[in-house]
């Protein structure tokens, strides 16, 4: 009964400063006059990412983190609208199906090229819809998506990898 009752008075005393804390916030102006932002120019076969909205911090597009279940290192939704019209052109182009199966052949593809260590503790898992990557060494945390991103912001790059990747490796679903 006792922790209980301790329990009780921590959470009614998390609540107090959150309230405290929210109420002590401040209101951000806008300067006056600066009310439409500068767009950025936007070449013919790109989207601009910035008119789709913010990207998950401290991440590189397209990879993510797992919020959903909490397992693994970096994951690629292709559900989100950014990632099907970034990429899916591409795809198209290749004439390869935009699913998660094919991103994850795709990408064991891309890690051939990086250095061993990189490639041989990456562990790629995909649905229909996601991928989902765990690195295995956590000394390259890092290591992949620098490794990733150079490819992945890149559409040239992105492009030459679909149209030399082994079709053989590739599924069809």
């Amino acid at each position: 009964m006792k922790k209980i009752a301790s329990i009780l008075a921590l959470c009614l005393l998390s609540v107090g400063v959150m309230a405290q804390t929210a109420k002590n916030k401040k209101q951000v102006a806008k300067p006056a006059g600066k009310t439409a932002a500068k767009k950025p120019a936007v070449k013919s076969d790109s989207v601009s990412l910035a008119s789709l909205g913010p990207w998950e911090e401290g991440k590189c597009f397209p990879l993510n983190s797992d919020k959903e279940y909490h397992l693994y290192d970096f994951v690629i939704n292709l559900d989100d609208i950014r990632v099907v019209k970034r990429y899916k052109p591409f795809f198209d182009k290749y004439h390869y199906t935009f699913s998660g199966y094919v991103w994850e052949a795709l990408i064991r593809d891309m890690l051939a090229d990086a250095d061993k260590d990189l490639s041989a503790n990456i562990a790629l898992r995909s649905e229909n819809n996601t991928v989902m990557v765990n690195v295995l060494k956590y000394q390259n945390i890092n290591k992949f998506p620098e490794y990733m991103c150079g490819i992945f912001s890149n559409l040239n790059k992105f492009s030459s990898y679909l149209q030399k990747a082994d079709r053989s490796k590739i599924p069809n679903y």
